[in-house]
C-alpha cells in the first residue's frame, strides 16, 4: 500500500496481465496500453502503486527528452548535409558527378536516421501523454496522484502577464535595486527565496539525474526594495532565465501568500500555479498610486 495518501492504494493483479489499481473501496482497472508501459518501466510493481506510476512518468519524460536532443542533432546532420549537396553543384566536371552522388547519398541516410529518431520520441510522448491521462481519469483527490494530476492539467506555458527577462543580468539591468554585491563579487539577486525547486513540464528533466525526482530548477524570490515576485531557472542544461511575477506585495502580504504556496511546490507545473496565484494577488499598493 502506498503511504503517501490517505487513500489506501494497491495493485491487484489477474491472469492474462490484466491489471487493477485498488483506490479506497474502487477498483479501476488499469488499460492494457497504460498496464504495459508500467511494466516496461517499473518492470518490478511495488505494493506503492503513486510511486510505481510516478517513477514510470518520470523515466519516460527523462527519456522522450533525451530523444528530443538526438531529434535535434539528427536534424542538424540533415542539414549540414544538405549543405554538401549545394557545395558539390559548384564543383568541376568529373568531381562534381562523385560528390554530388555521394552527398546526395549521406542526405538519404541522415534523413532515415531522423525519422527514426522523431519516430522514437513521438512513441514516448504517447506513452507519456497515456500514462498522464489516465492518472487524471483515476480522479485522486489527495496523496502525490492527486498533485500530479493537478500538475498536468495545468499548461506549462509562460503565462502572458508575465514578462520574460534572459537571465538574472537583464533583469537585474532593468532595476539595479534587484540586485546586491555578492562575496565574491557578482551581483546577485537580492531577496527573500520562499523555495528552490518549482516545477514547470520541460525545465525538470535534468539529463543527469534517474530515478524518481519530484523536485525542479526554478526558485521563487521577493524583492523587498521593489516589492516584486520572481522566479527563477537553476539548472545546467537551460538558460537562467528570470519571470517577473508580480509588483506589488509588501512583505507581509508576500510572506502569507508565498509560504501558503510552498506545500504544493512538488506538484508538476507549480511555477504555473504560482504564477497565477501572485497575479490574482498583484494590486497596487497606496504607495505606488
Amino acid at each position: 500500500m502506498t503511504v503517501h495518501t490517505r487513500t489506501y492504494l494497491g495493485w491487484l493483479r489477474y491472469p492474462q496481465s490484466r491489471l487493477v489499481l485498488l483506490a479506497g473501496d474502487r477498483e479501476v482497472t488499469v488499460p492494457h496500453p497504460v498496464a504495459a508501459t508500467l511494466r516496461a518501466f517499473v518492470p518490478h510493481l511495488t505494493s506503492d502503486p503513486a510511486h510505481d506510476l510516478l517513477l514510470a512518468e518520470h523515466t519516460i519524460r527523462h527519456q522522450a527528452a533525451g530523444q528530443a536532443a538526438a531529434v535535434a542533432q539528427a536534424a542538424d546532420r540533415v542539414a549540414a548535409a544538405e549543405k554538401r549537396v549545394t557545395r558539390a553543384s559548384q564543383l568541376q566536371l568529373p568531381a562534381r558527378v562523385r560528390e554530388t552522388w555521394a552527398a546526395k547519398t549521406q542526405v538519404q541516410q541522415e534523413t532515415t536516421a531522423h525519422n527514426v529518431a522523431v519516430r522514437a520520441h513521438q512513441v514516448l510522448t504517447e506513452r507519456l501523454h497515456a500514462l498522464r491521462r489516465w492518472v487524471v481519469d483515476v480522479d485522486m483527490s489527495d496523496g502525490w496522484l492527486g498533485e500530479a494530476a493537478a500538475g498536468w492539467r495545468r499548461d506549462p506555458a509562460c503565462p502572458p502577464w508575465v514578462q520574460v527577462f534572459a537571465d538574472e543580468d537583464v533583469f537585474i539591468d532593468g532595476d539595479e535595486r534587484r540586485g546586491i554585491a555578492a562575496d565574491w563579487g557578482a551581483t546577485v539577486l537580492g531577496g527573500v527565496q520562499v523555495g528552490t525547486e518549482w516545477r514547470r513540464d520541460g525545465d525538470d528533466e535534468d539529463p543527469a539525474v534517474e530515478g524518481l525526482l519530484r523536485t525542479g530548477t526554478w526558485w521563487l524570490t521577493y524583492l523587498p526594495v521593489t516589492g516584486e515576485i520572481c522566479a527563477s531557472r537553476h539548472n545546467t542544461h537551460s538558460s537562467r532565465q528570470v519571470w517577473l511575477l508580480g509588483r506589488h506585495f509588501d512583505p507581509d502580504r508576500s510572506h502569507v501568500l508565498l509560504t501558503g504556496l510552498e506545500g504544493r511546490m512538488r506538484e508538476p507545473n507549480s511555477l504555473i500555479l504560482a504564477a497565477h496565484v501572485v497575479h490574482q494577488h498583484d494590486t497596487p499598493r497606496e504607495v505606488d498610486q
